[in-house]
């Protein structure tokens, strides 16, 4: 399974909705934040990209969608959880831009988290999507799981006190051929992780704007500490 490429690890399944999309998942210690039964905000904020890509491929097809800018903001970021359903629905579809919202629940319908994505066609000559793919729903993988920390599937590391790398692997990319973007925020998650003592802190909100893909890897994620904040940049070290 270490083969398996992240998405079908996380085992996330995206099917159609009258509104839109819908994704839903189990969740499995492997998926934790460190010290927490919790989901890690970067997964969410995984599952919020997929959901809402699915979502785009529904209006930019034949074109590749990728993403401008994702947010995810977490109700109790130390809640256990253990399933989540994710709601996705257009809020604005312009002639280039879609913005999508995401609604997170858990098994009990409780609210989990709020995401959004903005979306537009890649710009890259001659990427394009199969249309008949594309209106396909995700395909299930019963037999794969999550069975070694979500760090550790995608080989992310803390490097430093406020830094923290993963490489540019064949299970990692997207439709596009780069880093996938909920890994960009495992990145910029962990390197934000490691400027704090405290065992158990885990991120209540993600915000992240997508300036420039990551081609070559490793991706690596540098923090700057602000309070209980933190300003994360992540760069294509290769």
């Amino acid at each position: 399974m270490t083969d398996a490429h992240v998405l079908s690890a996380l085992g996330f399944d995206v099917t159609r909705t009258e509104g839109g999309r819908r994704g839903i998942a189990e969740i499995v210690p492997e998926m934790h934040a460190p010290g927490t039964l919790a989901v890690r905000t970067s997964i969410l904020a995984t599952w919020v990209d997929v959901v809402a890509g699915h979502l785009a491929l529904e209006t930019i097809v034949p074109q590749v969608p990728v993403t401008l800018s994702l947010d995810v903001h977490v109700v109790d970021p130390r809640r256990p959880v253990r399933a989540i359903q994710a709601d996705a629905t257009v809020v604005k579809h312009g002639r280039t831009v879609l913005v999508v919202r995401v609604d997170v629940i858990d098994e009990q319908r409780r609210p989990v988290a709020l995401g959004s994505a903005t979306m537009m066609a890649s710009p890259v000559p001659g990427l394009t999507f199969d249309p008949v793919a594309a209106h396909k729903d995700a395909p299930h993988h019963p037999n794969v799981r999550l069975d070694v920390p979500f760090t550790d599937h995608v080989r992310c590391v803390r490097e430093a006190p406020g830094s923290a790398s993963l490489p540019l692997a064949p299970n990692a990319v997207n439709a596009s051929h780069t880093l996938q973007g909920g890994l960009i925020g495992l990145a910029a998650e962990e390197a934000a992780l490691s400027l704090f003592d405290d065992g158990e802190a885990a991120v209540s909100s993600m915000v992240l704007r997508y300036l420039r893909p990551v081609r070559v890897g490793p991706a690596v994620g540098t923090a700057v500490r602000v309070g209980s904040f933190c300003d994360v940049t992540v760069r294509d070290r290769g």
